[in-house]
């Protein structure tokens, strides 16, 4: 009997998809094995596990399109990872502690709960708005078309927003980045609208 050629890829895929997720698994083992090793970390282990993860990643590229190969080679090591270490883990309940069941609930500060508010509301929607104005702004600078300037804006304004909202959040001192905000916010809606 002979396999249609779709069969055979088919197949092929499986076979291949089978590999790469062995070989994920062993890079996975060896890395976790270095790891959990006790004394001399084992160098030749740890280089051992990285060469079978990037290997894993061409057979699956191999198996699989390459964006789904990607993915795959992204996605099945750190299930794989995961699985190990809830596999090997020490049952780490901790000891009941009787004085912290006698605690009573207690409300924070009013200066601190107010504090954690204007924070939440510099880092959250100011940010955001700085963000998408900032980024429309910088990527209407390029020679394209409206609609392609538009897209690389909003993919890009997500990572400037977060990186907005660390620094309000990590800055001791709040004026300074709510400051910068304001003042890009407003010049970029000055920009875009006027």
């Amino acid at each position: 009997m002979t396999l249609s050629p779709w069969s055979e890829l088919h197949i092929m895929s499986w076979i291949l998809g089978t590999t790469a997720t062995l070989t994920g698994l062993a890079g996975i083992a060896s890395l976790f094995y270095s790891w959990r090793a006790r004394q001399p970390k084992p160098l030749a282990i740890r280089t051992f596990g990285w060469l079978l993860l990037c290997l894993s990643v061409g057979v699956w590229v191999w198996a699989q399109p390459i964006e789904f190969g990607v993915t795959f080679a992204l996605f099945a090591p750190a299930l794989l990872a995961w699985g190990l270490i809830y596999g090997t883990a020490r049952d780490r309940q901790p000891s009941r502690d009787t004085k912290l069941e006698q605690r009573g609930f207690q409300l924070p500060r009013l200066s601190a709960f107010g504090y954690q508010l204007l924070v939440f509301v510099i880092s959250v929607p100011l940010a955001a708005l700085a963000s998408a104005l900032v980024t429309i702004t910088v990527t209407s600078w390029l020679p394209w078309e409206p609609v392609n300037y538009l897209v690389l804006g909003v993919l890009i304004a997500p990572v400037v927003w977060g990186a907005a909202s660390y620094w309000v959040c990590a800055d001791p001192k709040l004026w300074r980045p709510t400051l910068f905000l304001l003042v890009a916010g407003l010049l970029a809606a000055a920009y875009l609208f006027l």
